[in-house]
């Protein structure tokens, strides 16, 4: 789950990072070599190269916020696994369009922003498999392993080792203001 939150750290650093080049929108454009295409695209309509700017930057937020659903940081977003698997998708995608561009036309720029949505997409990987474990606090208010079985509601289960190292399950301890009883 640490990469996760590492993914989307990354994605807000890069919102930050679009609205930072509001401010200097034809020479970020520039830098990348795709000054004269955007122009292209709005038909002269330059407002709208700062609208699209924006939407970029609200997409990465949202792409962090579906990485702290998965995680469980924040309430679950509906689709979660579907939009953490589109994600995915899509980075693993601009990662390689990137690297055979580097291919074709080197420059460090290309290379680092062929880089980071790989760095993403390997962030992202583990939430591919949706959110197995709730995390709840003990009495003590320690964040324990703890899980809710399918179809129950206010019960909490642990499974622990017992001699061995085999796995002893505590499914049927009843928690009650966080302590179990009965057996």
């Amino acid at each position: 789950m640490k990469r996760l939150r590492l993914g989307a750290v990354l994605h807000f650093l890069i919102a930050i990072g679009h609205i930072g080049c509001l401010f200097a929108l034809d020479e970020a454009f520039e830098a990348y070599g795709i000054r004269e295409i955007m122009h292209q695209m709005v038909s002269g309509h330059v407002w709208m190269l700062y609208v699209m700017t924006i939407g970029l930057a609200l997409a990465f937020c949202l792409a962090g916020l579906y990485a702290l659903s998965a995680t469980g940081d924040i309430r679950r977003l509906p689709l979660t696994r579907m939009a953490i698997i589109t994600i995915i998708v899509l980075y693993i995608l601009r990662a390689l369009a990137g690297g055979i561009s580097c291919i074709n036309d080197f420059t460090w720029l290309r290379c680092i922003s062929s880089l980071v949505p790989a760095i993403i997409a390997w962030c992202y990987w583990p939430g591919r498999m949706g959110q197995r474990t709730r995390y709840v606090a003990d009495p003590d208010g320690n964040m324990q392993d703890f899980m809710t079985p399918p179809k129950h509601v206010n019960f909490r289960a642990k499974k622990l080792f017992g001699e061995m190292g085999h796995i002893v399950d505590h499914g049927d301890c009843l928690s009650k203001n966080g302590r179990c009883f009965g057996a």
